[in-house]
C-alpha cells in the first residue's frame, strides 16, 4: 500500500513538473510552433517520457490550461456547499474568487493561448467553452440558484445568463492587463469595485421591483 502510494504521488509531482515545464514553452512560442522535444527540454526529460504521462501535445496542453483556469474551481465548490448565514454572503465570497480568477496574471497567460487555438484549432473551442470556463460558470449560477432556493433571490436572466455576473469582473482583469496592472498594484481600488459589483448585483437580484427583467 505505502508502495502505491508513493508512486502515485511520485507520478503526480512528474505531472506537476511537466505541466510547469509545458507552460513556460506554451506562452513562450505559443501552441502552434511548441513541439514536445522543445518541453521535453525545458523539463530535463527525454521525448518518451514525457508521453508515459501524457498521450500527446494536445493532452498536455489541455492539462496546462485546466491547471491555470481551475485553481479556484475546488474552493468555489467549497463555496457552494458550506451554510453561510445569508445567500448574499455566500455571494460575495463567490465574487471574491470571481476576481482572483480573472485577475490580470491569470488573464495574461490564458487569453494569448485561447486566441491562438481557438482560431487556428476550431476544435478546441469546444474544450475552452465547456470544460475551461463551464465549471466555474455551472458554480456561479448555481449560487445564485441557491440564493433562488431559499426565497432571498428573485429569479432573474441572472439565473442563466452567466455574462451578467462575472462581466465586471472579466472587465476590470482585461483593463488591467492592457495596462499592465496587477490586482496587487491598486487593492483598494480593487476592493471598492468588488464592493460596486456586488451592490449592483444585490441590487437587482433581491429588488421586488423589476418585474421587465425576470425570466417567464
Amino acid at each position: 500500500m505505502k508502495s502505491e502510494k508513493r508512486k502515485a504521488f511520485t507520478r503526480q509531482k512528474r505531472e506537476k513538473e511537466i505541466i510547469a515545464a509545458a507552460l513556460t514553452v506554451f506562452c513562450r512560442s505559443g501552441y502552434s510552433a511548441t513541439r514536445m522535444d522543445d518541453i521535453a527540454s525545458e523539463v530535463g526529460l527525454s521525448k518518451p517520457a514525457i508521453y508515459i504521462y501524457f498521450d500527446n501535445k494536445e493532452a498536455l496542453f489541455k492539462a496546462v490550461i485546466m491547471d491555470v483556469a481551475h485553481q479556484n474551481v475546488p474552493m468555489a465548490n467549497d463555496v457552494l456547499n458550506t451554510e453561510f448565514e445569508s445567500a448574499a454572503q455566500r455571494l460575495s465570497v463567490m465574487i471574491d474568487l470571481l476576481y482572483d480568477s480573472m485577475s490580470p496574471d491569470r488573464l495574461g497567460i490564458l487569453f494569448p493561448l485561447i486566441s491562438e487555438t481557438t482560431t487556428h484549432f476550431p476544435e478546441l473551442a469546444g474544450f475552452f467553452k465547456k470544460d475551461v470556463f463551464g465549471q466555474l460558470d455551472a458554480l456561479v449560477l448555481d449560487t445564485i440558484k441557491l440564493g433562488v432556493e431559499q426565497g432571498e433571490f428573485h429569479e432573474t436572466a441572472a439565473s442563466t445568463q452567466v455574462e451578467l455576473i462575472i462581466g465586471p469582473a472579466l472587465s476590470f482583469g482585461l483593463r488591467r492587463l492592457t495596462f499592465q496592472e496587477s490586482h496587487k498594484d491598486n487593492q483598494k481600488e480593487l476592493e471598492a469595485f468588488k464592493k460596486a459589483h456586488l451592490h449592483m448585483l444585490l441590487s437587482y437580484l433581491t429588488h421586488p421591483d423589476f418585474p421587465d427583467l425576470k425570466v417567464n
